[in-house]
């Protein structure tokens, strides 16, 4: 049961499968896309989602020792003002990231 043909037969399914979890959303969102749940879903989703990314982003960080946080609360805070002056989440979290890994190296 080895063999190219299966092989081929096993990832033409994953990708069925994929295609169909992906787009499945989409096309059960679209009856329900006049419901006012919806509509307070898509409106608070996401604010919550950035709460619960910084929330986790500042989970494990000791501020009682040396760097006191730092890295981690200036990078949340770069992510933040690159955000509110640019409106690009992909630059945001480019700055971001990249300032905190800076700032990481430079201060341990």
């Amino acid at each position: 049961m080895t063999g190219h043909p299966y092989f081929a037969a096993g990832v033409l399914i994953m990708a069925v499968v994929t295609v169909l979890l992906r787009a499945a959303p989409f096309a059960v969102l679209r009856r329900f896309a006049d419901s006012e749940l919806t509509q307070f879903v898509g409106a608070m989703m996401p604010v919550g989602v950035m709460v619960v990314l910084v929330a986790y982003s500042l989970t494990g960080v000791d501020f009682l020792e040396r760097p006191y946080g730092a890295p981690s609360v200036i990078g949340v805070l770069a992510t933040v003002a690159m955000h509110h002056w640019r409106r690009n989440a992909l630059l945001s979290i480019v700055v971001g990231t990249g300032s905190y890994m800076i700032l990481e190296k430079m201060l341990t």
